[in-house]
């Protein structure tokens, strides 16, 4: 038997959740336990069926089958680089102020990366802050620019098909 299966159930759990909504997940029965956790057969509205943990059914960790992120995030990929994640500014949780810097503790220098085709490539670590994140620029000219260049011709071309066909009618 391997570690991660869902072992068939030799109790009731102690939950009663069969026929409970929580968020697009309706309960329809309890299937066991898997690394001891009570796992419940869901249906969600969409209509797939999955198994949760009632844990994450109660406190909301899980709220679908998965379909709510398909919807609400629609990701474009060009040479395997995310667009959006080129396009978006800076995190919240960045301290540096500058996209793909941060300060590493452990060697008082200031470090850029630029993750492209889904790798994250190391540009250096350096003295001062302005020192990264003129390499981070530099990076991003020549890793990105062509990317941007390709995606905007595609929704060029998506437009120019999009206005024929409209035309057509």
């Amino acid at each position: 038997m391997k570690y991660a299966e869902i072992m068939p159930p030799k109790r009731k759990p102690r939950d009663q959740l069969e026929g409970k909504k929580f968020n697009k997940l309706t309960v329809i029965r309890y299937v066991g336990t898997k690394n001891n956790h009570a796992v419940w057969e869901c249906k969600c509205d969409c209509g797939n069926i999955v198994n949760v943990r009632a844990a994450y059914l109660k406190n909301g960790h899980t709220k679908s089958c998965g379909c709510i992120y398909s919807v609400n995030e629609v990701r474009h990929y060009i040479d395997g680089t995310c667009i959006e994640r080129i396009l978006t500014g800076v995190p919240a949780n960045n301290t540096s102020g500058v996209k793909g810097v941060h300060y590493a503790k452990a060697t008082g220098k200031w470090v850029a990366q630029i993750t492209y085709s889904r790798k994250t490539h190391h540009l250096g670590s350096f003295d001062t802050l302005e020192e990264a994140a003129a390499a981070r620029r530099a990076a991003e000219e020549i890793y990105y620019r062509p990317v941007l260049e390709k995606y905007e011709a595609i929704k060029a071309e998506e437009s120019r098909k999009a206005r024929e066909a409209q035309f057509a009618k």
